[in-house]
């Protein structure tokens, strides 16, 4: 069975929307009510911990008092995942649902796994949750051997890569040269300004033909 390796956060789903709607919940328990402060705030624990952690943040962005409260707020927003969804994101899995399909995301699990079972893609698709390089989690799905170990320029086994991060998908042709990497650029992306050098396709949609 053919395998398509997908990222989550714009990719499939709208992380600056979902974004917008923490803030909106979560501010009327903060301290300082703007979005400067929530911001600012959330950089901090991403630079700290090199991954976003919500609760990490409302400790320093809301009251103990209101902390509970606000946790719920998060959570009632994380049980609407699916309304962030890219309209595209439901076509793409009915369309190519005689692949085998794995989501890869990157972040905290519980808080990354959330958000994708509130979507109902983990019904569609094996999820995958790291804090560190997708690479690391190919030899997982790819059958053979990294190029790094094997000395050779083909594995056993291809497989397409659908990614906006073009660090990813560089870390990717390097050592799995087979698979077919497909570099995603939807407007506003996080990574719209980042560079790669080693796609094979250019989109901005997932109204692609593989």
């Amino acid at each position: 069975m053919p395998k398509i390796i997908i990222d989550f956060d714009y990719t499939l789903f709208d992380a600056d929307k979902f974004k917008d709607a923490l803030y909106k919940a979560v501010e009327p328990f903060m301290i300082e009510k703007s979005r400067k402060s929530w911001d600012q705030s959330k950089d901090e624990i991403q630079y700290k911990l090199a991954f976003y952690d919500y609760k990490e943040h409302l400790k320093k962005i809301v009251d103990k008092e209101n902390l509970k409260e606000a946790e719920k707020a998060i959570e009632k927003v994380i049980q609407k995942s699916d309304k962030f969804l890219y309209n595209d994101a439901l076509d793409f899995f009915k369309k190519y649902k005689k692949y085998e399909i794995y989501i890869v995301s990157f972040g905290v699990d519980g808080f990354q796994k959330n958000k994708i079972k509130a979507t109902g893609l983990d019904k569609k698709a094996k999820v995958i949750i790291t804090r560190g390089e997708k690479v690391k989690h190919f030899k997982k799905i790819i059958k053979g051997t990294p190029r790094q170990k094997r000395g050779s320029a083909m594995a056993e086994e291809s497989a397409v890569f659908i990614d906006d991060k073009g660090s990813e998908i560089d870390m990717i042709k390097e050592e799995y040269p087979q698979v077919v990497c497909y570099w995603m650029r939807r407007p506003k992306g996080k990574f719209i300004n980042s560079p790669c050098e080693k796609f094979d396709h250019k989109i901005n949609n997932l109204k692609i033909k593989l």
